[in-house]
């Protein structure tokens, strides 16, 4: 957690989705990868190690993230119910709670896959 984060009184940090995917790929870097897309949204990056949990059923199975003090990276479509998610977590007591701005659509590993496809 940044000297900024703890001095301004902010409740979560949002990252890029460039500085999230380094986070993700960095094998000695310890985090819960939440999911909070819809049920029926499929991600175009396969995320095995993320815990799905729907934004609309985050309220009732949030007790799942035993960990409150592990880094959280939360996803979402677009960037907004992970900002949603990481307000109701961090209200529970859950305070490295991180937001990848952007959602699936800026995840480097969709855009990259997408660059690839319209090459090929």
């Amino acid at each position: 957690v940044s000297d900024d984060f703890i001095y301004n009184g902010r409740s979560y940090q949002d990252l890029t989705p460039e500085k999230a995917y380094r986070l993700y790929k960095n094998k000695d870097f310890d985090f819960i990868l939440l999911d909070v897309s819809s049920r029926d949204f499929k991600s175009p990056e396969k995320m095995p190690e993320a815990l799905h949990i729907p934004w609309e059923e985050l309220e009732a199975r949030f007790l799942e993230l035993t960990q409150m003090t592990t880094p959280i990276l939360v996803i979402s479509e677009d960037g907004v119910k992970s900002v949603l998610a990481c307000e109701f977590l961090v209200k529970r007591g859950y305070y490295n709670c991180n937001n990848i701005s952007g959602g699936h659509k800026f995840w480097p590993g969709y855009r990259l896959k997408e660059v690839s496809e319209r090459t090929a």
